[in-house]
């Protein structure tokens, strides 16, 4: 059945299209040709019924044990999909939307009063890759690339494709420090002052923090404060590396030294290293502990891992 209901002034209110229904029960009143585009339907009998003509595509397809309100269209002209109340032009309510096409696909995102848009991207030149375009003025084509999200994970920014650029992690927590002489013996942290806070942006690690040492029993060689992440292997310059400070309170130090947190090569810990002028530095040592329980150290330590 095909034709058109409702039509004056080249105004067409509902078109119905099928290739197999041939006849519409009208329920609110008779139907005369006199109201009728008729080169789809035609009236039949006491006007109850509408006749057309057949091979006509499908348009909409209504199964007929759809539930209520599959389709809803309310007084605002905002459309309801699977809801009878919709808020806005478009509104779905139940599963998950689902756009196909064969190959990529692009979603416009239009602010035509400002004349600003951007473009959403799925399989970015092929690539499986996602990513969103900013379209300045345009309308159609592509834009500028601001970001994309990598099939293999990570993101990277304004048309940047390279994977070894992509920025692949965030995270943020606190961890456990533990503090080990390198030799023998052991350290105890009080536990309200054993937590370190850290920030991991990609390969970049940064640790801060506050430990309050409550005993030792015979520590000895260099001291080694734990790590949340290992740092990283390659050459000595890059590895034996880190940038930080460190504050003591109530310790055995030199107020003429220089006292530096140092990140060691493919560990999870790192040394208090002592700067002495005109001397061979050292590192910090076990049995410069008084484990008197009121020692203080204070850290700041940015660093590189894998």
């Amino acid at each position: 059945m095909a034709g058109y209901i409702g039509k004056s002034q080249g105004v067409t209110l509902l078109n119905v299209e099928s290739n197999t229904v041939e006849t519409a029960d009208i329920q609110d009143g008779a139907v005369t040709a006199a109201k009728l585009d008729q080169t789809y339907l035609t009236p039949t009998g006491d006007g109850s019924q509408l006749t057309g003509i057949e091979a006509l595509p499908d348009a909409i397809d209504v199964n007929a044990s759809a539930p209520a309100d599959s389709l809803n269209i309310d007084s605002s002209g905002d459309v309801g999909i699977g809801t009878s109340s919709p808020q806005r032009i478009l509104h779905t309510s139940g599963d998950h939307v689902r756009f196909d096409n064969n190959g990529g696909m692009a979603i416009l995102l239009l602010d035509t009063l400002n004349n600003e848009g951007f473009r959403v991207v799925t399989n970015r030149d092929g690539t499986g890759a996602f990513s969103i375009e900013d379209m300045g003025t345009a309308t159609s084509g592509a834009g500028s690339e601001r970001m994309r999200i990598l099939s293999t994970g990570g993101i990277t920014f304004n048309g940047d494709t390279s994977t070894a650029n992509a920025l692949d992690d965030y995270e943020e927590g606190t961890y456990t420090l533990t503090v080990t002489p390198e030799t023998s013996g052991s350290v105890t942290l009080i536990s309200n002052y054993q937590k370190m806070f850290y920030t991991k942006i990609g390969r970049v690690v940064h640790i801060q923090g506050t430990v309050n040492i409550q005993s030792t029993s015979s520590p000895s060689g260099t001291l080694r404060f734990s790590l949340p992440f290992a740092v990283n292997s390659g050459d000595q310059g890059a590895a034996y590396s880190g940038n930080g400070n460190v504050r003591f309170y109530n310790m055995n130090f030199n107020t003429s030294y220089i006292y530096t947190p140092m990140a060691v090569e493919n560990q999870s810990y790192f040394y208090l290293m002592v700067s002495k002028s005109g001397q061979t530095s050292s590192i910090y040592n076990g049995g410069d502990l008084t484990g008197n329980g009121n020692e203080y150290i204070t850290f700041g330590l940015t660093y590189f891992t894998n």
